[in-house]
């Protein structure tokens, strides 16, 4: 029996139109194995666990040089992130955000009240003593919003810098410096400069003392800007600027304070994007990376980890509209950064960094874009 060619036709048409529906299943399926693979209700409640399982979902290529990351918990303060931490005594001093919210004494839902947390911690990182809630008295009114603070030496004296509503220009929000001290295991502000604003909200500047001199890094891009703080007065005098680098995470923005590694500084810094999953939903991830500047003026960057962290136990796997990861502060020890970092606003963690797959992963800035 000869099959005419229309016949045929009729029969490739057939077979096309089942293939092509294998297909279009075959790609709902993997599509909704993947959202489920996002979705909060298939990992185990955070609450419950002793750290973060790692987020795939990191928008670009990353590296792994995490030891270890485990949780922070600070006393009768459930909540508090946006850690810094200094070297103290034979341990170390641990800053922290921490907010209240409305109650008979502040009745008005939008008006959070953030304070500033300070606790030793002992040589394995463990909290000792007792929790000291930083008072700035008379310079706040309800409305206080004292948030992110760095700890940093400087002249033999511990100080943090913090951002927060300014007394003298209305609708601003500033850096604020201030000298803390220690009596009989009780940690109290001794003063407080504001430091001049150049735009409406001031954030992320990164400390580092050089020569004598304490600076800070007021942008990493488009250009690392160096300001000089003279700490009796608060005064700023920008010193210098050169190039900075484009990160495919999002704009890099000030994280840790900088440290002396190796004859250079080096500072852990963080970055976001939103990023659209399969099911619509968008969320901003943070993303963290570390770069390196030179020891004198200019403070020129020299190299940076055009790739991500990631590791074992850096994100909060719970549903939210921001997977946030923001480093604050680290101290090295040895060949090691150890790195606390709030995490969704909601937690704090340690994370022992390994700087030698740092250093394999630094690129060579020369002063162009990525």
């Amino acid at each position: 029996m000869v099959v005419s060619l229309v016949e045929r036709l009729r029969v490739l048409e057939a077979m096309g139109k089942t293939l092509f529906k294998n297909l279009h299943l075959a790609a709902v399926l993997l599509a909704a194995c993947l959202v489920l693979a996002c979705s909060a209700e298939n990992i185990a409640d955070i609450k419950t666990a002793s750290t973060y399982p790692s987020l795939v979902t990191i928008p670009g290529p990353t590296f792994d040089p995490i030891e270890w990351t485990r949780l922070i918990k600070l006393p009768a303060s459930p909540g508090a992130y946006n850690p810094s931490i200094v070297r103290y005594q034979d341990g170390y001093l641990l800053s922290a955000r921490f907010d209240t919210f409305p109650s008979d004494r502040n009745p008005i839902p939008h008006r959070r009240h953030d304070q500033i947390l300070v606790m030793r911690l002992d040589s394995d990182f463990n909290p000792v003593g007792s929790l000291s809630r930083l008072e700035f008295k008379g310079l706040y009114d309800d409305r206080s919003k004292s948030q992110d603070a760095r700890l940093f030496w400087y002249d033999s004296r511990l100080w943090m810098v913090f951002n927060s509503p300014s007394t003298v220009a209305d609708g601003q929000q500033w850096m604020h410096l201030a000298e803390i001290t220690e009596t009989d295991g009780a940690f109290t502000v001794k003063s407080v400069q504001i430091l001049q604003g150049r735009q409406e909200v001031e954030k992320n500047w990164s400390p580092f003392v050089a020569d004598g001199s304490l600076y800070f890094v007021y942008s990493i891009h488009p250009q690392h800007t160096i300001l000089r703080c003279d700490t009796s007065s608060g005064k700023l005098d920008e010193i210098a600027r050169t190039p900075g680098f484009d990160w495919r995470f999002g704009q890099a923005r000030g994280g840790t304070q900088a440290l002396m590694y190796k004859g250079r500084f080096i500072s852990v810094f963080h970055g976001s994007r939103d990023v659209r999953f399969l099911n619509g939903k968008r969320l901003r991830i943070y993303s963290v990376g570390a770069y390196t500047y030179a020891a004198k003026y200019p403070f020129a960057i020299e190299g940076y980890t055009p790739n991500a962290f990631d590791g074992e136990g850096l994100y909060d796997p719970v549903s939210n509209r921001r997977k946030i990861l923001f480093p604050g502060g680290m101290v090295i020890e040895g060949d090691y950064a150890y790195v606390v970092s709030g995490v969704n606003d909601t937690a704090m963690i340690l994370s022992k960094v390994n700087l030698a797959i740092v250093e394999q992963n630094l690129v060579k800035f020369d002063g162009t874009k990525e």
